[in-house]
């Protein structure tokens, strides 16, 4: 290998480590401070490099914005796929879905601000519908899948709705447009005991995956959501 050839490899890691702290910062200035607050010396200054050499990693702040929030929603996904993978249930699996997408959001200004609008974290010429788009295709995927599975398992009831999927993609929104207004963990708890009310096919009957999930939450230290069974005698 020729001494180039040799330094090229020895640069890679330092280079690799130096975009992740720049990715770093940037999220933590951007969630405190919003985008148009954040400047590129500010980002260079924290990460201890020269101004100039942002320029090395990210053609533009526009587009090292661009990429935090893709990675902000790509990993809001995949962990919303872990949480729900918790659960047997798929009533149970859909109140997850539903309360890590609408109380997660509280740990990620910056996604709650490109899903709802907020012009802080809007970047200039962007278009935060399609980034919103981008993230409810990926929740409606998951509620597909959910969906398919409570339909198999003669949980769910969907042939009594035109379109069960629209409709549950629908309140989501609703949901974030109340985001932050009083009473809104209120709305999320109604409108969960609204859904399952009318998805479930038998309310009085404990599924077999409602029981194993009580049992891996009892063993976590905590106690789920109330039982189905528990809500039909109410």
């Amino acid at each position: 290998m020729s001494a180039i050839l040799q330094e090229l490899e020895l640069e890679r890691p330092a280079r690799a480590r130096r975009r992740a702290a720049l990715l770093e910062i940037g999220e933590r200035l951007f969630s405190a401070q919003g985008y148009r607050d954040v400047s590129v010396e500010q980002i260079t200054r924290d990460a201890g490099l020269a101004t100039g050499s942002f320029y090395r990693y990210f053609p533009s702040k526009e587009a090292f914005y661009a990429h935090i929030v893709e990675l902000i929603e790509r990993r809001a996904i995949s962990e919303a796929r872990r949480v729900i993978g918790r659960f047997e249930s798929p009533m149970n699996q859909l109140k997850a879905l539903y309360r890590f997408i609408t109380l997660g959001l509280r740990r990620s200004p910056i996604l709650l601000g490109v899903l709802t609008g907020d012009r802080r974290y809007v970047c200039p010429g962007a278009s935060p519908a399609q980034r919103s788009e981008w993230v409810l295709e990926r929740i409606g995927e998951m509620i597909d899948e959910i969906l398919l599975t409570g339909t198999r398992l003669r949980t769910f009831r969907t042939a009594r709705f035109h379109n069960v999927r629209s409709m549950l993609i629908a309140l989501y929104t609703a949901l974030l447009a109340n985001f932050g207004s009083p009473g809104n963990d209120a709305l999320i708890e109604d409108t969960l005991t609204l859904v399952e009310r009318g998805l479930r096919r038998r309310l009085t009957l404990r599924k077999r995956a409602e029981r194993v999930d009580r049992r891996r939450a009892r063993a976590r230290g905590r106690t789920p959501a109330p039982s189905d069974a528990e809500n039909g005698s109410q």
